[in-house]
């Protein structure tokens, strides 16, 4: 399967932001490692926008790895994603926008004129910010760049609420320890809540399959959805013909015992077709949805993947397990 993908677990629901620190905290350190080669090549009124600039390029360059890796992007749309949304919006457009801030800031009050003349990098949380969260705004408009306008309010708002954190944290950590710590720890703070805040690995990328774990069909599964990922049913028996999944009547499974179905709108469900037992085992629940004459319709239960269900005749039986695996195989 595509081992760029991550398993269908929690851990896909920090995935990105994993990514978007890892990134952050490689452009900081590598502005750190130029500056210290180098040495400062522009005045200290362009410390912060230039700063911001480059850990909002880092989260938009870690939203285009993990965007393209995961959906398998073409050629075009990574070169399209680093150079316009990662370079020129999150990088260029976000140091702009920092600097328009500062700018604005010393037309308007005096007091921060005094106090980005004296010390513009550690300068009060109150003006600083405002460059921050310019910077987070940038941030947001390259991430729609790379995921596109139909998530744009969700990463926008990552964006900036990225920004925010960053700013605060830096500044929190500034009077604490020093601005080398505090600098490292907005890269963490804002790679970490733009990634949290953005997207998620999302559902449409794996596919719902039934797999045999006892008996003489051992291993072998069988995929719920269809191609079309429209509404599909899979439908597990021993009876000869027609059956999506066939397994031995003499290892409990009746001539048709067990559907699973996808709806279209991708939830997974479990309907039992048998009088004997079907039950769905899962952490502190157990269901049997063995059929009931009485009622005009089978009984069902959501699948999630790591359930376990167990088809049986009341003398022996066979286990199996529901599991979500990546659509995209690798060839």
């Amino acid at each position: 399967m595509n081992i760029r993908l991550v398993p269908f677990t929690w851990a896909r629901h920090i995935h990105v932001a994993l990514v978007t620190v890892s990134t952050s905290v490689f452009c900081w350190w590598a502005l750190i490692v130029f500056v210290g080669l180098r040495g400062a090549m522009w005045s200290a009124q362009l410390d912060g926008p230039i700063f911001i600039g480059v850990l909002s390029f880092g989260v938009v360059i870690g939203g285009v790895v993990a965007e393209g890796t995961l959906d398998a992007r073409g050629i075009k749309w990574w070169v399209k994603s680093i150079l316009l949304g990662a370079l020129l919006i999150g990088g260029v457009g976000a140091g702009l926008g920092a600097w328009v801030a500062n700018f604005l800031l010393l037309k308007i009050s005096s007091s921060a004129a005094h106090n980005f003349e004296i010390a513009p990098v550690i300068s009060s949380i109150r003006y600083a910010v405002w460059g921050f969260c310019a910077g987070g705004l940038f941030t947001g408009l390259g991430l729609v760049v790379v995921r596109g306008a139909k998530e744009m309010f969700n990463l926008l708002g990552g964006g900036l609420a990225g920004g925010l954190a960053a700013s605060v944290v830096w500044w929190i950590s500034k009077e604490t320890y020093d601005p080398f710590f505090a600098s490292g720890l907005a890269a963490v703070t804002w790679g970490g809540v733009t990634g949290l805040l953005a997207w998620v690995v999302p559902s449409s990328l794996y596919s719902g399959w039934v797999r045999v774990l006892s008996g003489t069909r051992f291993g072998w599964r069988v995929r719920v959805d269809g191609d079309d990922n429209s509404s599909s049913e899979l439908v597990v028996g021993h009876y000869p013909l027609g059956l999506d999944m066939w397994l031995p009547a003499n290892e409990g499974v009746r001539e048709l015992h067990l559907s699973v179905a996808v709806t279209e709108d991708g939830r997974y469900l479990g309907r039992g077709m048998s009088l004997y037992p079907t039950v769905v085992s899962r952490f502190l629940e157990r269901v049997d949805l063995r059929y009931d004459p009485e009622k005009p319709v089978p009984l069902e239960t959501p699948l999630s993947s790591g359930d376990m269900i167990t088809l049986s005749d009341g003398q022996t039986g066979t286990h199996l397990e529901f599991v979500m695996l990546p659509k995209r195989e690798i060839s």
